[in-house]
Protein backbone atom coordinates (compact mmCIF):
# COMPACT_ATOMS: atom_id res chain seq x y z
CA UNK A 1 0.00 0.00 0.00
CA UNK A 2 0.76 3.56 -0.53
CA UNK A 3 2.09 5.74 1.99
CA UNK A 4 -0.53 7.98 1.97
CA UNK A 5 -3.10 5.29 2.13
CA UNK A 6 -1.38 4.20 5.71
CA UNK A 7 -1.55 7.56 6.65
CA UNK A 8 -5.29 8.33 5.81
CA UNK A 9 -5.68 4.88 7.55
CA UNK A 10 -3.87 6.65 10.95
CA UNK A 11 -5.94 9.52 10.87
CA UNK A 12 -9.04 8.41 10.00
CA UNK A 13 -8.22 5.56 13.54
CA UNK A 14 -6.96 8.42 15.70
CA UNK A 15 -10.26 9.95 14.75
CA UNK A 16 -12.42 7.31 14.99
CA UNK A 17 -10.95 6.61 18.65
CA UNK A 18 -11.23 9.87 19.80
CA UNK A 19 -14.64 10.01 19.07
CA UNK A 20 -15.22 6.52 20.33
CA UNK A 21 -13.04 6.55 23.78
CA UNK A 22 -15.92 6.10 26.06
CA UNK A 23 -17.43 3.34 24.32
CA UNK A 24 -15.84 0.17 25.43
CA UNK A 25 -13.82 -1.89 22.31
CA UNK A 26 -14.23 -5.52 22.48
CA UNK A 27 -12.18 -5.87 19.24
CA UNK A 28 -7.93 -5.73 19.28
CA UNK A 29 -6.36 -3.32 16.79
CA UNK A 30 -5.92 -6.50 14.98
CA UNK A 31 -9.46 -6.81 13.81
CA UNK A 32 -9.87 -2.70 13.50
CA UNK A 33 -6.67 -2.03 11.27
CA UNK A 34 -8.00 -3.84 8.72
CA UNK A 35 -10.99 -2.01 8.21
CA UNK A 36 -9.15 1.25 8.50
CA UNK A 37 -6.91 -0.03 5.92
CA UNK A 38 -9.87 -0.97 3.73
CA UNK A 39 -11.78 2.53 4.10
CA UNK A 40 -8.29 4.18 3.51
CA UNK A 41 -7.45 2.08 0.05
CA UNK A 42 -10.81 3.13 -1.36
CA UNK A 43 -10.45 6.77 -0.57
CA UNK A 44 -7.13 7.49 -1.61
CA UNK A 45 -7.68 5.33 -5.20
CA UNK A 46 -5.35 2.21 -3.78
CA UNK A 47 -8.32 -0.08 -3.94
CA UNK A 48 -7.79 -3.48 -1.88
CA UNK A 49 -10.48 -6.02 -1.61
CA UNK A 50 -11.59 -7.22 1.83
CA UNK A 51 -10.16 -10.38 1.32
CA UNK A 52 -6.79 -8.85 0.45
CA UNK A 53 -7.12 -7.32 3.96
CA UNK A 54 -8.77 -11.33 5.00
CA UNK A 55 -5.32 -12.30 3.64
CA UNK A 56 -3.30 -9.87 4.84
CA UNK A 57 -3.95 -9.53 8.39
CA UNK A 58 -5.61 -12.77 9.44
CA UNK A 59 -9.02 -11.33 9.88
CA UNK A 60 -12.21 -12.70 8.41
CA UNK A 61 -13.76 -10.28 6.12
CA UNK A 62 -17.44 -10.83 8.05
CA UNK A 63 -15.26 -9.42 10.68
CA UNK A 64 -13.66 -6.47 8.28
CA UNK A 65 -17.27 -5.57 7.33
CA UNK A 66 -18.74 -5.52 10.93
CA UNK A 67 -15.99 -2.86 11.66
CA UNK A 68 -16.03 -1.08 8.41
CA UNK A 69 -20.08 -0.12 8.93
CA UNK A 70 -19.32 1.08 12.43
CA UNK A 71 -16.10 3.22 11.60
CA UNK A 72 -18.24 4.92 8.62
CA UNK A 73 -21.02 5.80 10.89
CA UNK A 74 -18.52 7.18 13.83
CA UNK A 75 -16.33 8.84 11.15
CA UNK A 76 -19.95 9.75 8.77
CA UNK A 77 -18.13 8.41 5.82
CA UNK A 78 -20.26 6.82 2.70
CA UNK A 79 -18.57 5.55 0.35
CA UNK A 80 -20.12 5.53 -3.32
CA UNK A 81 -19.82 2.49 -5.59
CA UNK A 82 -20.99 2.64 -9.41
CA UNK A 83 -18.44 2.89 -12.32
CA UNK A 84 -16.16 4.48 -10.19
CA UNK A 85 -15.41 4.98 -5.80
CA UNK A 86 -15.15 7.85 -4.41
CA UNK A 87 -15.66 9.47 -0.83
CA UNK A 88 -17.71 11.49 0.30
CA UNK A 89 -18.49 13.50 3.49
CA UNK A 90 -21.46 14.34 4.52
CA UNK A 91 -22.17 18.03 4.95
CA UNK A 92 -18.80 19.01 3.24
Amino acid sequence: MRDVTIRKAKDMAIEYFRKTYQRPHYSSAKSLLPSFMYIASIIENDRRTQWDMERSYGVSSATIRKWYKDISDVLDIKIISGKEIRFVRNGA
